[in-house]
């Protein structure tokens, strides 16, 4: 039986080179733990107003559906136009396609798909009486994260 050789290995995340300055601040590390203190944060302001803890996951996780999908996987272009810089190249893809140049399941693309995850197993644990609400919200946001949906517009939206 023979080692497989670690140059073959497509893991290997350090050589990938995010030129998008749009998307370059994703990748940080400092970034993912404001993303999850934000998240916090507005689960203690929604809780603090006197709704109970289901509700308020619930509601957090719906508002995250809809900010996440807004800006990962329905605006397009980039936001920062310098002469030289994209020319063009990112106008049609959004914000999701051009992470880390496009690349799937890079540690970046893992953390934004876990986070879905997360809060749906949240509410599911801490009320159990709002999972078809959840489960709806989190499958809307993770299935345009998936590979086969790379650069595909359904039925035509938002394709141009």
């Amino acid at each position: 039986m023979a080692r497989l050789d670690s140059n073959n290995h497509t893991d290997d995340y350090s050589s990938i080179v995010n030129t998008n300055p749009n998307t370059a601040f994703v990748t940080r590390k400092r970034f993912w733990f404001f993303y999850m203190f934000l998240l916090t944060i507005f689960y203690l302001v929604v809780h603090v107003i006197g709704t109970p803890a289901g509700v308020s996951w619930t509601v957090i996780n719906i508002l995250h559906t809809f900010v996440s999908f807004l800006l990962l996987h329905w605006l397009k272009g980039s936001p920062i136009e310098s002469g030289d810089f994209s020319q063009g190249i990112y106008d049609k893809l959004t914000f999701w396609e051009q992470i880390e140049e496009g690349n799937q399941f890079t540690p970046t693309k893992k953390f934004l798909s876990l986070v879905p995850i997360v809060l749906l197993l949240v509410t599911s644990y801490v009320d159990y009486n709002h999972l078809f609400v959840n489960l709806v919200a989190t499958c809307a946001v993770l299935l345009p994260k998936l590979p086969p949906m790379h650069r595909v517009r359904l039925f035509g939206i938002n394709q141009d």
